[in-house]
């Protein structure tokens, strides 16, 4: 298999799990949380596995396995870096998040409606807030928990468009971070969900967040479009 192929079959698998996600500067008191996560995600009738490491300002997202050398983004929101380690090939490519945010256009905030319903669940563990959200594109029902610092979902492709990445904005605003959230059209439709199944809250070695030695950097100016 070619290193474009895999490269496209790794970016279809993330798109499908929605875990290009990533971990934002948070207040010291907001942000306390340390360790693994473990989802499940559900789009376009395909159900994913993926682990969510989250160390201080850094995250790593492995799809479908634990382990360093497994497929993964690594996301530093410090340095607005996220990388993507290609599986099989030793390679790795980087993305700028804050010209991928200028490319698309930040979506705004304001045109989500998040109301608390009172209602709680126990979700991996954690006793989780509900907020029924809605804006002018769509609909969400999401549980969702503070100290874990805040949620963003990355899409390296800057022509993409999801209208829960302002509901995922919104959220961060509040200090909040979705453990289960399942999002609808205006139909009532559902389009697509994730929902965290166990959380491990422990020390997490820096190595995890590093591009593994000897990799190397793939050009995406020079990959066929």
């Amino acid at each position: 298999m070619t290193c474009r192929r895999t490269s496209d079959l790794f970016v279809r698998a993330l798109f499908i799990a929605c875990v290009a996600a990533l971990v934002a500067p948070a207040p010291a008191a907001a942000q306390s949380f340390e360790g693994v996560i473990s989802f499940e995600a559900t789009a376009n009738e395909i159900t994913s596995s993926f682990d969510y490491y989250v160390k201080g300002s850094q995250v790593r997202i492995v799809v479908g396995a634990s382990g360093r050398q497994g497929a993964a983004v690594i996301i530093d929101s410090k340095k607005n870096l996220a990388t993507m380690l290609v599986p099989g090939s030793s390679m790795y490519m980087e993305f700028d998040l804050a010209a991928a945010a200028s490319a698309k256009g930040n979506p705004p905030a304001e045109g989500i409606v998040l109301t608390r319903t009172g209602r709680t669940d126990e979700i991996a563990g954690q006793e989780c807030e509900e907020f029924l959200a809605s804006s002018q594109s769509m609909k969400a029902e999401v549980w969702a928990v503070a100290g874990f610092g805040t949620f963003m979902q990355f899409d390296p492709s800057p022509k993409s468009s999801r209208p829960s990445l302002s509901l995922e904005r919104k959220l961060a605003q509040q200090g909040l971070f979705p453990l289960r959230m399942v999002v609808r059209d205006l139909s009532g439709k559902e389009q697509s969900r994730f929902e965290a199944k166990r959380i491990d809250e422990r020390s997490l070695d820096s190595r995890l967040f590093a591009i593994p030695t000897g990799w190397k950097k793939m050009d995406l100016n020079t990959m066929p479009k």
